[in-house]
């Protein structure tokens, strides 16, 4: 009875579960009304294959002001797609993803648009005329030639381009159900086919709707064919993520963990800095806390926490402070050229008077050495404790001064020379420089114990053969 029961309650809730994967997007969609076709390149080489068709791009609804577009504007006022004369047939290959309507288009928006700019702009006075068009006539032109008209304008359709009045036109409008890839399929009688591939436009929504990328990342089995990765210079990715440097990431980082997704995030910082950050969720080990940022930059002139850590250690260092604070999900790795900073240091530790070459020489002698062969200590300060603690030891930079440092949590860091070591003729290494160091050891370990059960053995065979 029990399984029964059990399985009635599977078939009653079957058609639930499989609406709640498609109920964000259905609910999106519908929000968003008519889907506007237009992208991010310019598709005209799709319309010169037919006489007449306009080329339409997003306009907002307000075009026909003409106090903020001062040059007359050809492009047809609808966001969809219009073409003079009838369509024999639009066709959508998944209706499921999107569906086609189409209506007769009367151009109302173009005629009153022509016949008010032509009234808003004979109404502007020379002087207004230049600073609006950031020009200096001398004469005010006529409006039909400060759009480049070579004859005057009397009919609407001509400053479209049309040849004649269109009569009959038709306009198409795209309606998004889910997401997923659908061919829309344009046909005119006499023409070639029009063909959209319309996963690529429906893209576009996703890349900053917090809500659209969630929606993606717990419903990936549905949508993983449509997000292949894509590889741009050496990285591969899956969905693009466009944030400001503040946004908080945590629900994207939750979602993501685990899952073998990679997602670009796309950082417009303030001072129109702009940042890529890849994360592939089969790489997350940390949780995150709410207000998590990919906000990475790093000062490396002071820190938030100068005083107290200048309290701590006192000689000469380098400041790695980053802007956010807190658990990444992901190893971050900075990779920073030493070679100006150690100069420095050794010429503030020197105090050289500035008339001392023989003194500046051989403290830039010293630091280069030193930058070769020296060895640093990374520190992280605890600002609950205050307190410096070491993360990573007898850190060495490449030959070309560089040194990689990899972190786990953004906070205050310092990297300052190790202590009680000048040069690494000290024989002291970690265990991080030297990875056959656990191993030496290992065996030596190993070697001592068979040395101690052997002498076990023998003494009892010595006693016996005396």
């Amino acid at each position: 009875m029990k399984k029964i029961l059990v399985i009635a309650l599977m078939f009653f809730l079957i058609p639930y579960l499989v609406e709640a994967k498609s109920t964000y997007w259905q609910t999106y969609f519908e929000k968003l009304g008519s889907l506007e076709v237009y992208p991010n390149y310019n598709r005209s080489s799709f319309y010169t294959k037919w006489e007449n068709v306009e080329k339409t791009y997003h306009l907002d609804s307000n075009s026909a002001n003409t106090d903020s577009f001062v040059h007359f504007n050809k492009h047809i006022m609808s966001k969809n797609m219009v073409f003079e004369g009838a369509i024999s047939s639009i066709t959508s290959s998944n209706s499921s993803v999107v569906t086609v309507e189409q209506k007769e288009y009367d151009f109302q928006k173009e005629k009153e648009y022509f016949y008010n700019y032509i009234d808003s702009y004979n109404e502007l006075t020379l002087q207004e005329l230049n600073e609006k068009a950031n020009t200096k006539y001398s004469t005010k032109p006529t409006w039909w030639s400060f759009n480049g008209f070579t004859k005057e304008i009397t009919n609407w359709w001509e400053a479209y381009g049309l040849k004649e009045e269109p009569t009959k036109a038709t306009e198409i409008i795209l309606h998004g159900h889910d997401l997923g890839s659908s061919k829309i399929t344009i046909k005119k009688t006499g023409k070639e086919d029009i063909v959209i591939d319309w996963k690529n436009e429906l893209k576009l929504y996703n890349k900053n709707r917090l809500d659209g990328v969630i929606a993606i990342l717990e419903n990936w089995d549905t949508y993983q064919n449509d997000f292949p990765f894509i590889e741009e210079n050496k990285n591969k990715y899956n969905l693009i993520y466009e944030i400001e440097d503040a946004t908080d990431i945590k629900e994207i980082i939750d979602a993501l963990k685990g899952k073998n997704i990679t997602i670009r995030f796309d950082i417009h910082h303030a001072n129109n800095f702009f940042q890529e950050y890849y994360v592939n969720g089969k790489d997350i080990k940390n949780d995150v806390s709410k207000g998590f940022t990919y906000y990475t930059n790093i000062s490396y002139e002071t820190s938030k926490n100068k005083e107290k850590i200048d309290a701590l250690l006192p000689s000469e260092k380098l400041y790695i402070d980053f802007a956010y604070h807190g658990t990444i999900p992901t190893k971050y790795t900075v990779t920073y050229n030493i070679t100006n900073y150690v100069n420095d240091m050794f010429l503030k530790e020197a105090n050289c008077l500035k008339t001392d070459l023989a003194c500046q020489n051989k403290a830039k002698q010293e630091a280069t050495e030193y930058a070769k062969n020296g060895l640093f200590t990374l520190y992280t300060y605890k600002e609950d404790t205050n307190e410096l603690k070491e993360i990573q030891m007898a850190l060495k930079a490449s030959s070309n001064g560089e040194i990689t440092l990899n972190f786990d949590n953004f906070s205050s860091y310092v990297l300052a020379k190790a202590k009680n070591v000048e040069t690494t003729n000290n024989k002291i290494e970690s265990e991080e420089e030297n990875p056959q160091t656990s191993d030496n050891r290992n065996a030596m370990l190993l070697l001592w114990t068979i040395s101690v059960v052997g002498i076990m053995f023998s003494i009892p065979l010595y006693c016996k053969i005396k």
